[in-house]
């Protein structure tokens, strides 16, 4: 799960309110002295090491927090299985014989395991929220440019946020205020309708997938396909593939997923307002390690329908633990309004803490 550890790697800069708290840093974070890998060896030779924090990395240590080292992402981050060929796939501390998520797998897995406190990592497409619910964590996905994202290695600009992943959604909570760059004051309001609640197909769902899909691949490739090109071979399996894909995006298909997104995206602020939209945090309990290409792919397609709505409008998004299922866990998922990051968390704390302890039951979720 790690590219690098120490014990600590990097102290903190200062004493604060994270004091004695440790972080797993996805490796698409600049860390001074070291270069930004992002899942891919080449990639990771080709580049300087960074000369200075991220953003992200430097608030964490001013606060107090010590980086305990720098964890593994799928390639490019352009993934939420958590595989990495070239690396292996890190375990999933709830399900050993199944994928752990990603793509922030290395931080999902060494929060799971007690490796570390904190992951701090990003969620594009799921990228959090995928591992947290495989894994029976807390995860935050902010709203969309709630962080700063400067020194992080992009993969689509436009859905590119930065989060948390945690054991305690108490110290989520601490931690997501030292991150975000101005105090989160907006308010929810009282309503939690699921997706049987508003006007929304299973039509819709799948087109807002495939505009996210599109205008993600698009920008996947705007940012790394010059590199790509360059060095033939740097990629393997679904990653290869998906980027083969997004090499053949032209800009008429971006622009109609843009205004497929827009109307979509208007929608759901429409129906949600300042309600909170609960659903669940995956389709399914993560495939098995054994999984065809074909299953995976599958499963990611079924779970981008959920983790698109809050990608598609920027909103902000919790997950925490929900439902063990005979296949493993499968999280819950709540969608405030933009700007909501700390009033959102404190209602899933507050649901989490009603709730009875999860039972056993023999599937996962159908439509929410």
């Amino acid at each position: 799960m790690w590219r690098v550890v120490g014990d600590p790697l990097i102290e903190a800069a200062a004493p604060g309110p994270l004091t004695g708290t440790t972080v797993a840093v996805k490796d698409v974070f600049a860390v001074a002295g070291f270069p930004t890998g992002g899942g891919v060896p080449a990639y990771e030779r080709s580049v300087p090491a960074a000369t200075e924090h991220s953003a992200a990395v430097a608030r964490l240590l001013n606060s107090g927090a010590h980086i305990r080292g720098i964890a593994r992402t799928d390639q490019f981050a352009y993934s939420m299985a958590g595989d990495n060929q070239h690396y292996g796939t890190p375990p999933n501390a709830a399900v050993p014989a199944a994928l752990p998520g990603g793509s922030s797998s290395g931080p999902a897995s060494a929060v799971a395991h007690g490796d570390a406190d904190l992951g701090l990592a990003t969620d594009t497409a799921g990228s959090i929220r995928t591992p947290a619910s495989y894994q029976g964590l807390w995860g935050l996905r902010s709203t969309h440019g709630s962080i700063s994202t400067r020194g992080l290695l992009a993969l689509a600009p436009d859905f590119d946020t930065i989060g948390l992943l945690s054991r305690d959604p108490d110290l989520l909570a601490l931690a997501t205020t030292t991150l975000l760059d101005a105090r989160s004051t907006t308010d929810i309001g009282s309503g939690m309708p699921t997706l049987d609640d508003l006007d929304i197909d299973d039509g819709e769902l799948a087109r807002l997938a495939e505009a996210f899909r599109v205008h993600q691949a698009f920008q996947a490739w705007s940012v790394h396909g010059d590199w790509i090109t360059a060095h033939p071979g740097a990629l393997e399996g679904s990653a290869a593939a998906r980027f083969a894909v997004a090499a053949a995006i032209d800009a008429d298909d971006d622009a109609r997923a843009l205004d497929e997104l827009a109307a979509l995206a208007a929608q759901f602020d429409e129906q949600l307002g300042d309600d909170v939209l609960d659903i669940p945090a995956a389709a399914t309990a993560a495939p098995r390690r054994w999984a065809s290409d074909a299953e995976v792919e599958k499963t990611r397609t079924a779970t981008l329908q959920l983790t698109a709505i809050a990608a598609a409008t920027g909103r902000p998004a919790v997950t925490f633990p929900d439902r063990e299922t005979s296949d493993g866990p499968i999280g819950r998922s709540l969608v405030g309004p933009r700007g909501s990051d700390t009033a959102l968390i404190a209602r899933a704390i507050e649901l989490a803490s009603a709730s009875p302890a999860a039972t056993p039951d023999q599937g996962g979720f159908s439509r929410c």
